[in-house]
């Protein structure tokens, strides 16, 4: 499905395979570390049949899907038998300040060290998978596309002869916990996206004990440029044969190590950053691009701080951003990467004049404008009309 730039991608890395469960199989065990909303009384899933929901606070289309799930469950709210689990590998505490903006009635859950994410050999999210009350999955799929017919021959036992196929039954698994342990040498890869993919995108870019771990799905150069230099992508200028195309790009360095201790959080920041400067220089190398910059007084939007006790910084490692359909999600962020965001998403010329240097977690409501003005509010944050100086990067083809 991807189309791999020959000019762009060399791997070195010893790559490893996880295990994937199949329909018809029995399903590995559900680790719950906590249970953060919801929780049941009684907490096995034994003899019970499961909607199973592997999501992300940071996952734009996980949250698109929470109404439909909602639904789903007040359909069957009789059906005492019948557990709505959703469950992230994320922390309790950034999971709680996500509910308190997204109202998710399934049971939600905290991954037990990413035991279940392992097991289930969950690579993508959001992913459902239907385990019925003998423990055999049944069903996996996209949450959207769990529908009330599907739940109900789910229930009455008329799924299982549908959702087997020929390629389900036969095919050798691997048990999670005999699966290679992954040892990432250096990786740096370039695909471009075909058209017919989903549109949804995502970014993710982080510095850990292994080295730098930067993904970046289905998005245009100007975008990671932009994400990666904090400079909204309105003001970076690539060739047009460059910029009219989508991109993933996946990069890994254990050259940029970190240890986890807070103490340690500007040695962290600017290992992130050195990290980055390096893929834009490869970035740059891949596409034969020379960078330059100019400046332009423009009418912009400007963002201030307007009451600074409505915005609570965020400690995390990973920093997160992920858009789709009306709502923007940005975990562990700077309030300028966050600007770039919605700059792009909502075709404006928006400036961070915030002065704020922490890193915070915001959903934001990107339906209008007006929507995405009250949603920054909800976090002191206010959007002004100013005429200020505009920084433009503009990338040319090396001669």
């Amino acid at each position: 499905m991807h189309k791999l730039l020959t000019l762009s991608a060399f791997i070195l890395s010893a790559s490893f395979l996880s295990a994937q469960v199949r329909t018809g199989q029995p399903a590995p065990g559900i680790h719950i570390g906590e249970w953060v909303s919801n929780a049941p009384s009684d907490p096995s899933t034994k003899r019970k049949f499961v909607v199973l929901e592997f999501w992300a606070t940071w996952c734009a289309p996980c949250i698109k899907a929470v109404p439909h799930l909602n639904a789903l469950q007040a359909k069957f709210a009789d059906r005492k038998d019948l557990y709505f689990i959703s469950i992230s590998d994320e922390e309790p505490g950034k999971i709680r300040r996500t509910l308190q903006k997204v109202d998710m009635r399934s049971r939600v859950a905290a991954d037990d060290g990413r035991k279940t994410f392992k097991a289930f050999g969950v690579s993508g999210i959001p992913h459902t998978v239907l385990i019925d009350n003998k423990g055999i999955v049944q069903w996996i799929g996209h949450p959207e596309r769990l529908s009330e017919e599907i739940l109900r021959d789910f229930l009455t036992g008329k799924l299982k002869a549908r959702s087997r196929n020929t390629q389900d039954a036969e095919a050798e698994t691997v048990a999670a916990s005999d699966a290679p342990k992954p040892v990432v040498l250096y990786r740096f890869e370039v695909t471009q996206e075909v058209e017919t993919l989903s549109k949804g995108s995502s970014s993710s870019t982080g510095v850990t004990p292994q080295g730098a771990r930067m993904m970046f799905e289905n998005l245009p150069l100007a975008r990671v440029i932009s994400i990666l230099t904090q400079v909204p992508e309105y003001q970076i200028r690539l060739p047009h044969s460059i910029a009219e195309r989508n991109y993933n790009i996946s990069y890994m360095d254990p050259a940029y190590r970190v240890s986890y201790e807070k103490d340690k959080r500007e040695e962290i920041l600017a290992t992130l950053q050195a990290a980055q400067n390096n893929l834009i220089s490869q970035l740059l190398h891949v596409f034969g691009l020379h960078q330059s910059e100019e400046t332009e007084m423009e009418d912009v939007f400007a963002l201030h701080v307007q009451d600074a006790s409505k915005l609570e910084a965020s400690d995390d490692i990973y920093s997160h951003q992920s858009s789709n359909d009306g709502v923007a999600l940005f975990g562990t962020v700077e309030v300028g990467s966050m600007v770039q965001k919605l700059s792009d998403i909502m075709a404006i010329k928006l400036i961070d004049a915030t002065g704020l240097t922490e890193k915070y977690n915001f959903h934001i409501n990107t339906e209008t404008l007006e929507d995405m003005t009250n949603s920054l509010l909800e976090y002191g944050l206010e959007l002004k009309r100013e005429q200020r100086e505009v920084k433009y990067l503009r990338f040319v083809p090396k001669s």
